[in-house]
């Protein structure tokens, strides 16, 4: 199944993750993630983004909100992942996860629980943010 994601940027270069359930039926469980998860059949990547971020945080990204940073096929699956600005991080409520936290560039370097996927674009992101700010 395909994936869409979204890195929520919070304000003084933080960015909000989500720490997934640590059960058998979570893929990365008990890791610290963006928020996203399958995309349904026939559905477009932003939409499937929209409705993950309805579905985990209960709040509603626009179209407008979301700029696409990485599409690409891993082991024939693609996966697409957008960013959106934070605006009020009291409106939201958790309602997939063990918890959400806001984590600055450095804080993120030091977690050990984050996905591979997460790793290996975490560079190319803080640059991406510096050069193109939302």
């Amino acid at each position: 199944m395909d994936y869409a994601g979204v890195i929520l940027e919070g304000e003084n270069n933080t960015l909000l993750l989500q720490l997934r359930d640590n059960n058998k039926k979570t893929k990365n469980p008990n890791t610290w993630s963006i928020f996203g998860g399958g995309i349904k059949k026939k559905e477009l990547p932003i939409k499937a983004a929209i409705r993950e971020i309805k579905e985990e945080l209960n709040f509603t990204l626009k179209l407008k909100d979301l700029k696409l940073f990485i599409k690409e096929n891993l082991n024939n699956q693609m996966y697409y992942i957008f960013r959106a600005k934070l605006i009020d991080l009291s409106i939201l409520s958790l309602a997939e996860g063990k918890d959400m936290h806001l984590f600055s560039k450095e804080e993120l370097s030091k977690l050990n629980n984050v996905p591979l996927l997460m790793r290996k674009y975490e560079g190319k992101y803080w640059k991406e943010r510096e050069e193109n700010p939302l």
